[in-house]
């Protein structure tokens, strides 16, 4: 089998069940993800239970355009292999045009200790900026060409209704589409799919009905802004919840009639929090598998731990199954200090990302000379160059494995700080 058919396969669930807006024995990390408030997620390490010791198996790096901002600028996705964490195997790449809408998704894979873009996702929007299309493109480095695999269109109507129509070239029905039944508030209530292998002959495939919580506050508004999180989490996992607070969502399937394949209810704490997601799954009417997931918090009310267990219908005790680890970190306003002055500092870097040389000017006030130092991951430093600013250095990397590196200049007690990726 071709090298890229193969990673197709590892890549496309991932990115097709985040398209079709259902749970399913996931963990429930849409719900805060990126941010909140001001905290943002900085790592997820997930892992399996296996004869009671529980192992490392990924490990998810959020990293951001500056320190106050929730933009993402690049995640990388690390495996636990010998009792350590491997080199990248992923990178996503974000890129944003100029109302900061994401305009590009980049992954790049890992194949012989080399990165190497595999996929890009393109998005476009309307004059509202609401998302309009999104395509999936994978390179076939057979046939030398980008290859459409999946395609996502939004048809907005009246107010905040709006319709969606999917295609996967890899799906026998490749045709999905959508509509979507309101309550007064504009929020969904159900969602109606059909498919088709032609475009031409429609059947009803699935019904999806949602409950909310008595305190739930969301609008229709909110479900459009909910789209454009689709995109920012696209390739991230391997669902997307629906937003709000949610009581029930069951979900239907057609075989001559509805029939009922699963149920997720929504438990809450004291304080509103999501404490638990209870998915049970049916087979010609009765439940043969359910899965819980609990959900921690740290004293600052962020979400920092999720424990999955499972169990069959003729089972009474729970089984672990998984867990993930989040880490989060401050930003913005809330670490903002006034008796500290602004940033005097600027780093330009190109072309990014690179190959071998990356070129490095920086931009500061006054005539004090400067340090520019190049780090690894690992914070150890590699490089470092003394002089005025305004003045062009040029690192040669060619020696460096492919990989996020950190740029930092510093003059006197000021400093600044960029992160660069290298691709062969």
């Amino acid at each position: 089998m071709k090298k890229s058919l193969i990673l197709l396969l590892l890549i496309l669930p991932i990115m097709l069940m985040a398209f079709g807006f259902q749970g399913g024995k996931a963990f429930n990390l849409s719900k805060n993800f990126p941010c909140s408030s001001n905290w943002r997620m900085s790592e997820d390490i997930t892992y399996y239970y296996d004869t009671d010791v529980w192992e490392p198996e990924l490990k998810f790096n959020y990293l951001y355009r500056t320190d106050n901002s929730d933009d993402l600028d690049k995640v990388t996705l690390m495996e636990w292999d010998d009792n350590a964490w491997s080199s990248y195997s992923t990178i996503i790449e974000y890129l944003y045009n100029a109302a900061n809408k994401i305009e590009q998704h980049l992954l790049y894979l890992s194949m012989d200790g080399d990165m190497y873009l595999f996929a890009k996702a393109l998005h476009e929007y309307d004059s509202q900026d609401r998302l309009l299309q999104t395509t999936m493109n994978v390179f076939d480095e057979w046939e030398g060409q980008w290859i459409t695999m999946f395609r996502y269109d939004v048809t907005y109507g009246a107010g905040t209704t709006f319709t969606v129509d999917t295609y996967n070239l890899s799906d026998v029905y490749a045709y999905n589409h959508s509509t979507f039944e309101y309550d007064s508030r504009g929020r969904i209530v159900t969602q109606n799919m059909s498919v088709s292998p032609d475009s031409l002959n429609w059947e009803p495939h699935q019904k999806i009905s949602i409950q909310y919580h008595p305190q739930d506050t969301q609008t229709g508004a909110d479900m459009i802004g909910w789209i454009y999180h689709v995109i920012q989490t696209m390739l991230l996992y391997d669902h997307i919840e629906y937003p709000g607070m949610l009581s029930v969502v069951q979900t239907e399937e057609w075989d001559g009639a509805w029939v009922l394949t699963q149920k997720l209810s929504y438990n809450y704490d004291a304080q509103l929090r999501l404490g638990s997601i209870h998915e049970e799954f049916f087979y010609d009417s009765a439940m043969y598998f359910e899965y819980l997931t609990d959900y921690s918090y740290d004293n600052n009310g962020q979400n920092n731990l999720q424990i999955g267990k499972e169990r069959s219908a003729d089972e009474t005790e729970w089984t672990l199954d998984g867990k993930h680890e989040l880490f989060w970190e401050i930003y913005g306003t809330a670490i903002d200090d006034p008796a500290l002055p602004p940033a005097q500092a600027a780093i330009h870097a190109y072309p990014t990302p690179f190959t071998d040389r990356l070129n490095i000017k920086t931009d500061f006030a006054g005539s004090v000379p400067l340090t520019v130092s190049i780090y690894n991951l690992k914070g150890q430093l590699l490089q470092s160059f003394t002089g005025n600013s305004g003045r062009e250095f040029v690192w040669d990397a060619s020696a460096q494995p492919s990989g996020i590196y950190f740029i930092r200049a510093s003059q006197g007690s000021g400093s600044s700080v960029k992160k660069v990726l290298k691709l062969k």
